[in-house]
């Protein structure tokens, strides 16, 4: 089932609940704004369907606080001129969004110029993919800056598929992305750096994904660049001979 909102200045969701329900485009060109859902809960059952549990074309965006589970895709953006052009993607939880066909997460679609998107403190876990980076080929629409930052990402092989692409479809280099301070472990509990792929064979991110710090470890306690110092060791045990009257002490120490 689907729920459509559009042609309101500000629509807001709170705290709602959506099974096997998906909201699909939503918004208006040009017109100002905010579109905010915090705090609600998407269920889909069957990943089979070929949809977004939320699809929003807006400039100005909050999204805080949900839960998305079982969709083929996730939570796609298309970033429209209109408002501020702010889009906060914070402490969300998205879980089995792994359908082949789809498997994003995340998906940013820029279609106006100038857009600041913040995607922080969210926890993926059994995606395909992270977050995906796309556009309309349009190379007016340079997003202000993209970050994504302090993200627990788990059992997802992919961090972030990079789309951004000009009308000739080959990849566009003035969509860049900070990404650094996540946790990305794709296998066991081992934090390394987010892995990033294109959907051509030749095509490069260097120098448009940046990511040279990261997480090591669940808890976001240390990473790469801490250089932790070897742990030292001293061992004393006491014990004695009754025969021969000898003591002997070996003591055990591990410090870091």
């Amino acid at each position: 089932a689907q729920l459509r909102v559009s042609n309101f200045y500000d629509t807001t969701f709170t705290d709602c609940t959506f099974n096997n329900v998906w909201l699909p485009t939503s918004g208006t060109i040009g017109v100002e704004g905010t579109y905010t859902v915090t705090g609600c809960t998407f269920t889909l059952k069957d990943s089979s369907y070929d949809s977004y549990a939320v699809n929003l074309t807006k400039a100005n965006v909050v999204f805080t606080d949900n839960t998305i589970s079982g969709y083929q895709r996730g939570f796609c953006i298309n970033t429209r001129d209109g408002g501020e052009e702010n889009v906060t993607i914070s402490r969300n939880t998205f879980s089995e969004i792994n359908n082949e066909s789809g498997g994003y997460a995340i998906q940013l679609t820029f279609e106006s110029a100038g857009t600041e998107v913040d995607i922080t403190d969210n926890t993926f876990d059994d995606c395909l993919y992270a977050v995906r980076v796309h556009d309309n080929g349009d190379e007016n629409d340079t997003p202000e800056s993209v970050t994504i930052s302090e993200n627990t990402i788990t059992r997802t092989p992919y961090g972030i598929l990079y789309s951004a692409k000009n009308a000739d479809d080959s990849i566009r280099s003035d969509v860049t992305i900070d990404s650094n301070l996540n946790y990305f472990a794709p296998e066991g509990e081992n934090g390394v750096p987010i892995f990033v792929v294109t959907d051509s064979q030749t095509a490069s991110t260097e120098g448009l994904v940046h990511c040279d710090e990261w997480y090591i470890e669940p808890s976001k306690t240390y990473t790469n660049q801490d250089g932790l110092a070897e742990p030292s060791v001293s061992i004393s045990v006491s014990d004695s001979n009754p025969y021969y009257g000898e003591t002997v002490r070996l003591t055990v120490t591990v410090s870091n």
